[in-house]
């Protein structure tokens, strides 16, 4: 909230087509000169209709010109909060005469105060966070007389065709124990829960009471309430479905009204005791903390006995002792007793410093353990306590593990870690650095470092755990800030009431509550939490990798995702209760390629509503959310498969907790987030119970939440068969729900693995039947999703595969660029053929028809001249520096020069190929006088090569790698400035059996690598190659075949090539 108001004002969003913004700019007469008119007119604006409720001051016992709020305004004006600038922008100001003024609708007679209507035309269209519009009235001299902030989130947008109402609340412009003046009026804001009964009480110092009007969060007023006495100050009312309510206190009898307390309470059992037990030493004084502290006069006070006389308690209940004793106080409060176990101590084992020997182990016959000091555990050393040891900090201390620690207590005799009663600050906390844990079936301990039955209070960070740890049972309360889990921890039946942090991997967080704050930031591997209970967090989540929250409760708070990397991001089968205004906030991730993962879960009451309205709607954007539906820069939030009815056996679970999961077809979830996915519908399901305080007896299975409850319960076996129904699936997906039963009836919540049975989806830059006309290199984009993992994509062009990768682990998405050299492809018509398999070989294909039209491109002329048009074979043209055919011997085509090296054998072009050439250093060749070359020859043969170079110029070669041309060819040349570059083709998917054309090609403006006359590399610069004297290198293995190796001194186009072997390619034997 940005600003605190002295009235209550109620603003209602009124969303209003604007076709044309400039017809908008004069259609209010009254409008006066905008500040920030000028940082408006370039944006996209919306209307906005405002309903204030203004308080009469005038009308109200004091008549002083100050306090006249009305009769004093002459503008009001609305802002929008920048929240890079920090700065408010002001959006509009307009004279207040134009407000339209009706009575508050169905207030009492002479209610002091009337609801003003005022329409502003020039909103920033876009949505509005809580807090970050404000409306201002302002008096002739422009000065601020009051003004509010919305309190929830308001959508103005530009561009809609229904008009849409917003409603925000005001700030609390109270406190509920503050002073009013004569006349003031102040409000307060209260969550109201369903299905409660609730009790109002006034408590003033004197005799004058103040009156009490109660609004809905809508601004419509409920009820007024005359408080003239004690005996009408307490109210009663009951709520039956969860509201937001703003409660004003009004002084209204002409007095002021001195020092008033607002309390609103439900039950009795609000009143909740802080303490168990509690030690101190002899001579120091404990304060009982019952909160709230019972101070109202109609409520009465608690009343303290001991049973124990050399333990002391006031009426106040301040405890004391001066002797070693042990009792009991009894606390009696309206109805509720509650007893605390105290222990005075006469003398305490005082530790400090490095600890070794008989001081690191801390038993229950030495306690209370006293720390006067900073603690360091060493390495390769233990801590151990005993159960029913207490610890008590005297100062801002801390303990250092970088050994283990093994603190077990039970759940009669807890180990109390805490600050001394004379001690009036917080102790720093225990910090595990040291040691390493084991365990079995996730939630079973084995060894290592472990914190069973710990209670830790008032301390800064109680526990840092930068090791792994088994955290079981444990109580963190009362202290300043949250756990903080850096280690690959296990943490399992606790309560943390001040919230937990995790920034490490493999963290596994079950059935525990947890209240305050939940962040989530880590950067290396998997996170997963269920059966939890968050109550009232913020939960922040940051971090790229998998993360499980599954069968967990929210109740209320806000969850913010503000990073970019949600592939692995489940957050499935929650249920989200005791939300208003925006609930999911995703603002932080601006990826518009990915989805987030939120299927399955129970909104809440008013949001399901909102589901089953859109459902018939078809409208896909929901209040509650905030992603891609409203900011296209966004990601989106998938929230399909949305549940009706709160998920059974969600949250916390205390005792009863049962922990398990399976695997599916051999393959469980926790090692990417992804099922591979299945062709067949019959599935192997494996059970792995992993946490029981019973047997387990029973199991069901149903495909489907919805079924599942009507599911048979079958007796147990972890081998389970399950047949899928392939005509119901959901998104192409499976959703498989497993849940058990112990001995004694407990119900687990339920397991679900969603088995993917779709095909990869390929999108493309490039659509069919795109033509270009003398172009230049185009950049192919393509992007493919599959609910599983992709793990195999190839880029074919005519045919000929240009680019392809595979992984054997893969991703829901992959993207990839190719860049296309049009500029040196052949004229005409072209096909690229997308493939794409996923993890179980569904293959989708898309194809792409597309035209290169060139000048000067036909090369119909050439037959006869660059290659024969009978026998197939290159000719020795006005381009060609050396030919050979390699037919029955290695002599050079209408020339004098040989190879030195030769082996003929049958097949190929004409009489003949070779199946080894070789030539060292002794035939010359310079190309830096035409800056350009091409070399050409067809190849086959599993594993073979062949090389054809003049060092320090330039180097083409060949490399089969078993039947594939998985190997290196590539392109090099050195330039006159001396340095190597080049280009490359690498490509798993040519069979190496039959025979390829290869033709490299380079001119000085780009160079290029040709295979059976499609591009398939390319690269484009501006250089001079290297000038030497050094002769022209050839050689190969003997392991293929090697036919018509012709050198040019320029470089052949796109066209000749394909048009080569096109003429050439069915002549091959």
């Amino acid at each position: 909230m940005k600003n605190t108001f002295r009235n209550i004002i109620f603003v209602t969003i009124s969303v209003l087509l604007i076709g044309i913004i400039s017809a908008c700019s004069n259609s209010f007469s009254n409008e006066v000169s905008n500040p920030d008119s000028e940082n408006l007119n370039s944006q996209n604006l919306g209307s906005a209709t405002v309903r204030m409720f203004v308080p009469d001051y005038t009308a109200m016992a004091e008549k002083s010109e100050s306090r006249a709020i009305a009769p004093q305004t002459a503008y009001v004006q609305l802002s929008g909060y920048n929240s890079v600038s920090g700065n408010w922008n002001v959006f509009q100001r307009i004279e207040f005469s134009s407000a339209v003024k009706t009575p508050v609708e169905n207030s009492p007679e002479n209610f002091p105060g009337n609801i003003f209507t005022i329409t502003f035309d020039k909103v920033v269209a876009k949505s509005y966070q809580a807090g970050e519009l404000k409306i201002e009235l302002l008096n002739s001299a422009e000065s601020v007389l009051t003004s509010g902030t919305n309190a929830t989130t308001v959508n103005v947008q530009y561009g809609g065709n229904a008009s849409t109402t917003f409603y925000t609340v005001p700030e609390n412009s109270g406190n509920s124990d503050s002073n009013l003046s004569k006349g003031e009026m102040k409000f307060m804001h209260y969550i109201m829960n369903a299905n409660t009964h609730y009790t109002l009480h006034l408590d003033v110092e004197g005799s004058s009471y103040p009156d009490v009007v109660i609004f809905n969060e809508n601004g419509t007023f409920e009820k007024y309430i005359s408080v003239d006495s004690a005996e009408s100050s307490r109210i009663e009312f009951t709520e039956d479905s969860q509201a937001v309510k703003y409660i004003g206190v009004w002084a209204d009898d002409g007095v002021a009204v001195s020092n008033y307390k607002l309390n609103l309470y439900t039950d009795l059992t609000d009143f909740t005791f802080k303490d168990s037990s509690i030690g101190f030493w002899g001579g120091e004084k404990y304060q009982v903390n019952l909160t709230p502290i019972p101070s109202d006069s109609y409520l009465g006070k608690a009343t303290y006995t001991s049973s124990n006389p050399d333990i002391t308690v006031n009426e106040d209940g301040l405890i004391s002792g001066n002797n070693e004793a042990e009792g009991t106080i009894t606390v009696f409060y309206n109805g509720i007793s509650h007893s605390i176990a105290v222990n005075v101590y006469e003398t305490a084992t005082e530790i400090t410093g490095v600890l070794s020997g008989e001081k690191l182990h801390w038993t229950k016959e030495n306690s209370p353990y006293k720390v006067t000091g900073d603690i360091l555990i060493e390495e390769n050393d233990q801590l151990i306590i005993e159960p029913g040891v207490k610890v008590y900090f005297v100062g801002n201390n801390y303990i250092k593990m970088n050994g283990s620690i093994y603190a077990v207590g039970t759940k009669d005799e807890p180990i109390t870690i805490t600050k001394a009663a004379s001690y009036n600050g917080t102790w720093d906390g225990l910090r595990i650095g040291g040691g390493s844990l084991n365990t079995t079936d996730t939630y079973t301990y084995n060894s290592g470092n472990i914190l069973k039955y710990v209670n830790f209070s008032y301390a800064q960070t109680p526990v840092e755990l930068n090791s792994p740890v088994f955290v079981d049972h444990c109580n963190f309360t009362d202290c300043y800030g949250s756990v903080s889990v850096k280690g690959g921890s296990v943490l399992i039946n606790d309560n943390f009431e001040n919230g937990i942090s995790i920034s490490s991997s493999g963290n596994i967080i079950t059935n525990n509550r947890i209240k305050s704050s939940l962040e989530l930031d880590w950067w290396d591997s998997n996170v997963t939490a269920s059966n939890n209970t968050f109550e009232n967090c913020y939960c922040r989540f940051e971090g790229p990798y998998s993360k499980s929250f599954i069968n967990n409760i929210f109740k209320g708070g806000t969850l913010y995702l503000g990073s970019d990397y949600y592939d692995c991001l489940r957050i499935q089968n929650n249920n989200f209760e005791n939300f208003t205004g925006i609930m999911l906030d995703i603002s932080g991730s601006h990826d518009s390629y990915k989805t987030i993962d939120f299927t399955g879960n129970y909104w809440g009451e008013s949001q399901t509503a909102e589901l089953i309205a859109n459902e018939a709607t078809g409208e896909k954007n929901v209040s509650f959310i905030r992603d891609y539906r409203d900011d296209f820069n966004l990601t989106e939030v998938d929230y399909t498969g949305w549940k009706r009815e709160p998920v059974e056996g969600a949250g916390y679970q205390g005792e009863n907790f049962i922990a398990f999961d399976y695997t599916v077809n051999g393959y469980n979830w926790n090692n990417g987030g992804y099922y591979p996915e299945s062709k067949s519908p019959d599935l192997s399901i494996v059970i792995t119970p992993q946490y029981s305080s019973n047997a387990i007896s029973q199991y069901r299975v149903s495909q489907g939440y919805e079924n599942l409850k009507n599911a048979e319960w079958k007796t147990f076996t972890e081998n389970v068969s399950f047949t899928v129904d392939l005509s119901a699936l959901e998104n192409e997906l499976a959703p498989i729900y497993i849940q058990l039963k112990d001995s004694e009836g407990n119900i687990s919540s339920s397991v679900n693995h969603n088995i993917p049975y779709d095909k990869p989806v390929i999108t493309s830059s490039i659509k069919d039947g795109a033509s270009w006309k003398n172009p230049s290199k185009v950049d192919l984009q393509i992007d493919i999703t599959d609910s599983s993992r992709v793990t195999r994509y190839e880029i074919l062009c005519d045919s000929v595969c240009i680019r392809s990768d595979e992984t054997s682990y893969g991703d829901s998405h992959w993207g990839v660029t190719h860049s296309l050299g049009l500029p040196y492809m052949a004229s005409g018509e072209h096909l690229l053929t997308l493939n794409a398999w996923d993890m179980a070989g569904n293959k989708t294909t898309e194809e792409i028809h597309f035209t290169i039209e060139k000048d000067n491109s036909d090369v119909s002329s050439l037959a006869g001249t660059s290659w024969d048009t009978t026998t197939g074979q290159p000719l020795k043209d006005s381009k060609t520096v050396y030919l050979w055919h390699l037919d029955e011997d290695g002599n050079e085509v209408s020339g004098e020069v040989s190879l030195e090296s030769y082996t003929a054998t049958t097949g190929g072009l004409g009489n003949g190929n070779a199946s080894y050439v070789a030539s060292y250093n002794t035939i010359p060749v310079d190309f830096s006088e035409t800056n350009a070359y091409t070399v050409e020859f067809w190849q086959k043969g599993t594993g073979n090569r062949l090389e054809i170079s003049k060092s320090d110029q330039f180097d083409c070669f060949t490399l089969y790698s078993g039947s594939n041309c998985s190997g290196n060819i590539s392109n090099y040349y050195k330039t006159s400035s001396g340095s190597q570059t080049g280009n490359g083709f690498d490509s798993p998917y040519i069979d190496a059996s039959t025979w390829h054309y290869w033709a490299f090609t380079y001119n000085g403006k780009y160079a290029a690598i040709y295979c059976d006359g499609v591009l398939v590399s390319f690269n484009e610069m501006n250089i001079e190659l290297f000038s030497n004297e050094n002769k022209l290198y050839i050689y190969s293995n003997s392991e293929g075949n090697y036919d018509e190796i012709r050198i040019s001194n320029a470089a052949r186009s796109g066209d000749e090539i394909a048009a080569y072997y096109k003429a050439a390619k069915d002549k091959i034997q």
